[in-house]
């Protein structure tokens, strides 16, 4: 699959098995433990200089997500913006052509349920589980769990969708404005294997 971002191909799976094969996946997460850290660049676009700390609302609040859980030992919590330069003006809180991308190191005995964790927090005040439906999707060649929630936006018409992943050691995710589970689950396993190095 390929999502187009401003005419800039950055999504591919050619390499990455067929979705929903969890078999394979299984069996290609026991790579050994990984490490969270986030670079320049992610699946072929640029960090937004200026969205890392406190300086946008999407990138503190998806990074609070994996920060203070003592129950899963979370530490190097980190988030930021990637996309096509140059970056919208700081009033916008996620441009088009943009992509949030926030994650954590941990002990995650079970990925599954530390996902519904992460989720229940970027659900918010929101009570019904229609006004943020979760999509189970595969978790891609490094195992573990993934599934993707989508939130509504102050636009009627589009939707933020956020795709975690959770290993052993460790947890994330990416998120996208007004894109399918299944086209923010592709650039998440995309992104998973820039963003996790082996420990």
């Amino acid at each position: 699959m390929v999502v187009t971002m401003s005419g800039c191909s950055v999504l591919s799976e050619a390499d990455e098995g067929t979705p929903g094969d969890t078999k394979a996946s299984t069996a290609a997460g026991s790579q050994g433990p990984r490490t969270f850290v986030l670079g320049q660049t992610v699946a072929g676009l640029s960090r937004d200089p200026e969205s890392d700390g406190e300086g946008r609302l999407v990138v503190s609040a998806n990074r609070r997500v994996f920060e203070d859980l003592p129950e899963y030992q979370t530490s190097g919590a980190a988030g930021a913006i990637y996309g096509t330069a140059p970056p919208p003006p700081r009033t916008v809180a996620l441009g088009d052509d943009q992509v949030v991308v926030a994650g954590a190191n941990g002990k995650f005995a079970d990925p599954k349920a530390a996902i519904a964790v992460f989720q229940k927090s970027a659900r918010g005040t929101l009570t019904d589980p229609a006004d943020a439906p979760v999509t189970e999707v595969d978790p891609g060649p490094l195992g573990g769990s993934a599934s993707c929630i989508e939130l509504p936006t102050l636009s009627e018409d589009q939707k933020f969708t956020a795709c975690y992943w959770a290993d052993a050691t460790t947890a994330g995710m990416a998120g996208m404005k007004g894109k399918s589970p299944q086209e923010v689950a592709g650039f998440m396993r995309r992104a998973r294997q820039e963003v996790t190095q082996p420990a």
